[in-house]
C-alpha cells in the first residue's frame, strides 16, 4: 500500500507492488483517527498481476530478497544513531 512506512521498503514493480491508499475516518475512544486502506478497485489487479504472470513473480521475489539480505535490527539501529548524530 502506497502509505505509512511501506513505500520505504517496497520498490513499485521491482520488489513489489505498491496500491493506493485511501483515508478513512473512524471512532476509537471517543476520539475521530484517519487510518489508511488498500484503494479496492487496484489491490485485486495487483494480487492477480504477481499471482498469475509467472516471470513478473519471478523478479519481484529476487529483487526483493537482494534488497532486503542487509535489513536486520542492528543495521537499522545503527543507521538510525547515524541519522541521529548528524
Amino acid at each position: 500500500m502506497d502509505a505509512t512506512a511501506v513505500p520505504e521498503l517496497v520498490i513499485h514493480e521491482t520488489t513489489g507492488v505498491l496500491v493506493g491508499a485511501v483515508s478513512h475516518e473512524r471512532w476509537l475512544d471517543h476520539e475521530c483517527v484517519t487510518h489508511d486502506r488498500p484503494h479496492v478497485h487496484e489491490l485485486p489487479n495487483a494480487i492477480l498481476r504477481v499471482l498469475c504472470d509467472r516471470a513478473f513473480h519471478a523478479h519481484l521475489s529476487q529483487e526483493a530478497r537482494e534488497h532486503t539480505a542487509g535489513l536486520s535490527w542492528a543495521n537499522m539501529v545503527g543507521r538510525y544513531l547515524e541519522l541521529l548524530a548528524d
